[in-house]
């Protein structure tokens, strides 16, 4: 090894620390103190832990979304305290992110452009709210990142180890969040023409990419019923999901989102590089082919939620960087602070609207616990609509539907169970016909209970005052509003 190349690591490895750190900086509060953590967290480590009890993913809980997001909602469960492990695994995966993104920026547009787009994504990856929760996108990106970077690593020439692993990596992402699949697909497409490659590397390519699939398959197949189940958990639900909206819906609603998100200026900013650096041309049209599908799959969803612009974000700090190609001759002064500006809007303003809310973490069931400790025992069952309390004291969960809204969505229902006219009532029934001892209810789900299932519960139940407000009051960081929402009911 070469003094030149030496150099070079010790440098690299100063950014990947400076990185590591600037992310616990960033991340620390709603990460560990507060221990921000939502509803589809829960969820997912519910099917997490089922995992690590042993079972595949939808065979014991049920939630829509690819099977191999669970493993990093299983791995939490070998550490003693499990949130605060999902939570550094999700700063781990931000940081793999940043520095494939490094290297891929790098690659195509020199050193400064790899500091800017890493250090960037750092920072706009941390910006949001609903992000500093652990989504399942937190744990894709570093799989989307270090498929571009294998993709861009020798574009013109590309070594066949650099295709597997690319291959790999999306697919990867694929199974954790099927829409991917479209970028899967279209890249046969761009490697075939862009790169004028051998038809044997594309069938490498192509084989490398259907391994984990197929590894998957043979996995399911072990398990009675498993391959139907796979089937329906992963194709028909997601078909069905968006069934009865617009198909426009999802592309309207991120649209709708450019008049009050702070992150909307680098993505016209990032656009418009593609038609102004000329001499990577080539590599910024491949990158907004990219970025298109993943807005094209909010279309295919027919929903857009915050945190899906997410899995933009690798694609977008790298497009932006180009800016500071080192070859290219206009003046970077001004384009310099415009686009630090996009990167430290939406952080500036996450921290203006933390501020509005005294730094308050999203920990409701952890409240909700903490104020029902006393009441529910170990040995009472219990039948919740935030499923947390699950978890946090240690109750089985009594239907296989993990997420409550779930349980209110008949297409899920239908799609889980392989049956259309499954309903709401046939899933509440059963739990309630094994007569749990407490049902934590929320306000929100009252509304939308069936008739019947509501008379049951006011025969068989009494609502009872787990708190009173003195209690709620001397709780640190409660959220008031969240607990007078949830009504607790005894069995008579």
């Amino acid at each position: 090894m070469n003094i030149t190349n030496k150099i070079e690591i010790k440098y690299n490895l100063k950014i990947y620390i400076s990185l590591f750190i600037l992310l616990l900086f960033l991340r620390s509060y709603h990460s560990f103190f507060g221990l921000s953590v939502g509803e589809h967290d829960w969820t997912f480590l519910l099917v997490g832990q089922s995992l690590y009890n042993g079972n595949l993913p939808f065979i014991e809980i049920w939630n829509m979304s690819g099977p191999f997001v669970f493993i990093f909602y299983a791995i939490p469960f070998y550490f003693t305290n499990y949130l605060i492990a999902l939570k550094f695994l999700g700063i781990i995966s931000i940081w793999i992110a940043c520095v494939a993104s490094y290297h891929t920026s790098k690659k195509i547009f020199g050193r400064k452009a790899g500091l800017f787009a890493s250090f960037g994504l750092a920072l706009i990856a941390s910006s949001e709210e609903s992000f500093l929760t652990s989504e399942v996108e937190i744990f894709i990106i570093p799989f989307l990142s270090c498929f571009i970077f294998f993709l861009f690593s020798n574009f013109s020439n590309p070594k066949i180890s650099n295709l597997i692993f690319a291959a790999i990596c999306i697919s990867l992402a694929t199974l954790m969040r099927p829409s991917l699949g479209l970028i899967a697909f279209f890249s046969i497409f761009i490697i075939l023409f862009s790169k004028k490659e051998k038809i044997s590397k594309i069938i490498v390519y192509i084989l490398s990419g259907l391994t984990p699939l197929l590894i998957t398959i043979i996995l399911y197949s072990k398990v009675p019923d498993g391959l139907e189940i796979l089937w329906r958990s992963t194709i028909e639900a997601h078909l069905a999901y968006p069934a009865g909206r617009p198909f426009l819906l999802g592309f309207f609603q991120f649209a709708d989102n450019f008049s009050i998100k702070q992150w909307y200026p680098l993505f016209i900013f990032a656009t418009l590089m593609t038609f102004v650096n000329k001499k990577s041309l080539k590599e910024l049209i491949v990158l907004a082919i990219f970025l298109f599908l993943i807005v094209f799959s909010f279309c295919l969803t027919r929903k857009f939620s915050d945190y899906y612009v997410l899995l933009t974000f690798p694609l977008l700090t790298i497009m932006a960087s180009s800016f500071l190609d080192e070859e290219l001759n206009y003046s970077k002064t001004l384009l310099f602070i415009f686009t630090a500006f996009c990167y430290f809007a939406p952080f500036l303003n996450n921290i203006t609207e933390q501020i509005k809310l005294n730094y308050r973490p999203l920990n409701n069931t952890l409240i909700l616990y903490k104020a029902l400790d006393k009441t529910i025992k170990k040995e009472n069952s219990l039948f919740s609509l935030d499923n947390g309390l699950y978890l946090l004291f240690n109750k089985p969960v009594p239907s296989k539907i993990a997420h409550p809204s779930n349980m209110f969505k008949h297409y899920s229902l239908g799609a889980y169970y392989g049956k259309k006219g499954f309903s709401v009532e046939d899933e509440l029934s059963p739990i309630l016909q094994n007569k749990p001892d407490y049902i934590v209810m929320l306000s929100k789900w009252t509304s939308r209970l069936p008739n019947k299932i509501k008379q049951q519960i006011n025969d068989e139940y009494k609502i009872y005052t787990f708190v009173s407000s003195d209690e709620l009051k001397r709780m640190k960081r409660s959220n008031r509003e969240y607990i007078e929402s949830v009504i607790l009911y005894k069995r008579n």
